[in-house]
């Protein structure tokens, strides 16, 4: 497939950008859904960083229900800063179908 370079779409506002994650998942949000946003390989690669203490979010449980939780409200404050204070603000690279 070809691959276009297009300038970076503007980051919307923090408070806009978390309300947009909330409205699409609630306000919490489960393992599976949490290893999805967060970029991991598989919900398997999301357990074993949940067990070696190196998941950028705080993560919890809830009484009366089975896995791991978050915040949404805290992801997308994770997310919106790790964009922000990222080294790529360059074009962004998109794939063509054809």
């Amino acid at each position: 497939m070809p691959i276009s370079m297009s300038p970076v779409s503007p980051l919307p506002a923090l408070p806009d950008y978390a309300a947009e994650l909330v409205r699409l998942y609630g306000p919490v949000v489960g393992s599976k859904d949490i290893s999805r946003i967060l970029g991991y390989a598989s919900p398997d690669a999301f357990r074993k960083a949940r067990s070696r203490k190196t998941i950028p979010i705080r993560v919890f449980r809830l009484p009366g229900r089975r896995g791991y939780f978050a915040s949404t409200s805290e992801i997308a404050h994770w997310l919106w800063n790790a964009v922000e204070n990222s080294s790529a603000h360059g074009p962004v690279l998109h794939e063509h179908a054809k």
